[in-house]
């Protein structure tokens, strides 16, 4: 028999410096949380909801057509996402052999392309949400098939991981959006309809990662990944033949 030549995970003890980096590294994480909260009290209006929101309410949000394509798509492009986001980082050590600090502004420059990409999304979002949905959807299943094909060149990997980061900015509230405009009049119904939906397939997502990790390559991940969330613009794109939203102002 063939002996298998995968050698044998180490694990090794992480140092009291490590430690305490982690350490560090989440009281920040919760300080700033805590900041922002104090902020959003502060700055936010308080805006009451129109009226209570039942189970009937819900029921009713979830049984329309462009609702239920809108969640189809939005898990859909959340399994791929994530799949492949929960595994940015070791495929970028690993396979594209970046240090920790570069991996870092990265991060930053991933997550300002977001707030950019968010920026822009309204005024997409009035020329159509689902055509808004396809285009931004296929441009990350292009950024991920990218990474996958390309991750190993440092300078190409950093561009794509950047307009990722960009594109997200605009597919991730266009599943928001979507839900709201196709159930006008019960917007805090929609609202939790969606959420509920993208946690389940942020959690999907995550465990797809997981599987293809513990069984295949990084770059396998990035590419099933990629042609997932390009089946949610696949998908979108045969909604928009099928159900209309609300216009937008």
């Amino acid at each position: 028999m063939r002996e298998s030549t995968r050698q044998p995970v180490v694990y090794l003890p992480a140092s009291p410096v490590l430690h305490g980096r982690v350490k560090l590294t989440f009281a920040t994480a919760g300080a700033a949380t805590l900041l922002v909260v104090v902020a959003q009290t502060v700055l936010l209006p308080s805006i009451p909801p129109d009226k209570s929101t039942h189970v009937r309410d819900l029921v009713k949000t979830v049984s329309r057509r462009a609702v239920q394509f809108g969640m189809a798509a939005g898990a859909v492009v959340f399994i791929g996402q994530f799949a492949a986001w929960t595994y940015v980082t070791p495929f970028l050590t690993d396979y594209t052999y970046l240090s920790s600090g570069v991996i870092t502004l990265l991060f930053v420059v991933y997550g300002c392309g977001g707030i950019v990409g968010s920026l822009v999304a309204g005024s997409l979002f009035k020329r159509g949400v689902i055509g808004s949905f396809v285009g931004s959807t296929t441009a990350v299943a292009a950024m991920l098939i990218g990474l996958a094909s390309a991750g190993t060149l440092p300078w190409p990997a950093g561009l794509l991981l950047a307009l990722w980061g960009l594109i997200w900015g605009i597919a991730n509230p266009a599943t928001l959006v979507w839900l709201l405009d196709a159930a006008p009049e019960n917007q805090e119904a929609a609202s939790a309809v969606n959420v509920t939906n993208l946690q389940v397939s942020l959690a999907l997502g995550s465990a797809l990662g997981a599987i293809l990790v513990s069984t295949t390559t990084l770059q396998t991940v990035f590419f099933v990944a990629g042609f997932t969330v390009l089946g949610s613009g696949v998908l979108a794109a045969v909604a928009g033949r099928f159900v209309t939203l609300a216009g937008r102002d």
